[in-house]
């Protein structure tokens, strides 16, 4: 019994250090827009290989930015590097939604806002709902995101 306990109190302490670890919507909100500034104040090659390759303010917690143009190409991926110079254009979640596309189609056409999607969570291995804040960046033909697991 006392062994029972014990695991229910570790289980519950984990649960509560790995949920602090997740990221929040106005984190990510704050974090897109820091790289917005970033990339006005230290251009687009600089920024993006910032956004790929340190771990810096641009990867907190499960947040990391990502930017892709309006053609579908990653051109920055803190998450997964492996990923970029892909077309992800057509890119499905596993109910058949058309993500990258919708991202675009909201960023050309209202600049900025939420897209809900399905996607491997890296921390559970599992799919699960993300949503993703993202940015049209001025008149240029990118978008800056960041998503959370909600």
């Amino acid at each position: 019994m006392k062994r029972f306990f014990i695991l229910i109190i570790l289980s519950a302490i984990f649960s509560l250090l790995n949920a602090a670890e997740k990221g929040t919507a106005p984190e990510a909100e704050k974090m897109v827009k820091d790289a917005f500034t970033f990339i006005e104040k230290n251009g687009r090659e600089t920024a993006f290989r910032e956004f790929t390759t340190n771990r810096n303010i641009f990867h907190q917690k499960d947040l990391f930015i990502f930017i892709v143009d309006f053609k579908g190409v990653i051109l920055a991926q803190g998450g997964n590097p492996a990923l970029l110079g892909k077309n992800m254009l057509d890119s499905k979640d596993p109910d058949g939604r058309l993500f990258i596309r919708e991202m675009i189609e909201l960023a050309s056409q209202k600049n900025t806002g939420w897209i809900d999607y399905k996607w491997e969570n890296p921390a559970t291995g599992k799919i699960e709902k993300k949503s993703s804040f993202v940015m049209k960046y001025k008149n240029e033909d990118f978008l800056i995101g960041c998503g959370i697991y909600p």
